[in-house]
């Protein structure tokens, strides 16, 4: 097995479809990879959704973690996997159909990064207002250019959970996720990322930016109505 992706979702099922389907449209000669989906103790069809998909696709496999919040989910996910490489991703992004074969690729470029993230963009229909930028941290958007760049300790840049890639051994160095940081439900503002990432780096880890792995993402209508509301305020303020 080359790569294990890991997937946790709550209450999703809808926007969880068309992340499975991405993962199953892959262009991935030659990778072996499967697909771990953790039901974070979901109340909707998520179960029935990925049955459906598990049974005529064998690289899917079902697990279920009663414990609410995002580390437990992904915790799960990384003690069921079986690959070296273990990614992470989101049930409301969709990944470029030649998503696994530029990690696969990264992989094998960046042999000195203990973890590497990609692009998490939106669609063209789903251009952000003007007012607005990828950058924004409730939006969950990742996009720090064209080029390959380093994090670490010295360059101190969070590589987003909706498109990260993990060696094993930077749990062997950082452990897993914790819970007292993580995302719960929909919640935002969690920092489970940025902590598991900076106990890489206080480990003498390292990190890198690959812009050719990409995902789409949904941005919810309550997350771009809530930082209208903050830009708004911060502008009158001034």
């Amino acid at each position: 097995m080359d790569i294990s992706v890991v997937l946790s979702t709550f209450n999703r099922s809808g926007f969880l479809r068309r992340a499975i389907e991405s993962l199953c449209a892959q262009r991935a000669p030659g990778i072996k990879y499967e697909i771990i989906v953790v039901d974070n103790n979901s109340t909707d069809d998520t179960h029935e959704v990925v049955e459906e998909f598990a049974g005529r696709d064998g690289r899917f496999r079902y697990v279920f973690e009663p414990r609410q919040g995002l580390s437990y989910g992904r915790n799960a996910g990384i003690a069921e996997a079986r690959a070296e490489a273990i990614v992470f991703t989101d049930d409301d992004v969709e990944a470029a159909p030649d998503w696994i074969e530029q990690i696969h690729g990264a992989l094998a470029a960046h042999t000195e990064a203990d973890f590497i993230g990609g692009r998490v963009l939106t669609r063209a229909e789903m251009n952000l207002p003007r007012w607005a930028h990828v950058r924004m941290a409730p939006f969950a958007l990742q996009d720090w250019g064209d080029e390959p760049v380093s994090v670490s300790a010295e360059n101190p840049r969070c590589l987003i959970g909706a498109c990260l890639v993990a060696r094993r051994r930077a749990f062997a160095k950082a452990g897993v996720f914790r819970t007292d940081t993580q995302r719960v439900k929909d919640g935002v503002g969690s920092t489970e990322d940025a902590d598991w990432e900076a106990q890489v780096w206080e480990r003498g880890g390292t990190g890198v930016y690959e812009p050719r792995i990409v995902v789409y993402a949904e941005i919810a209508p309550g997350r771009l109505r809530s930082e209208e509301r903050r830009v708004g305020k911060e502008c009158r303020s001034r």
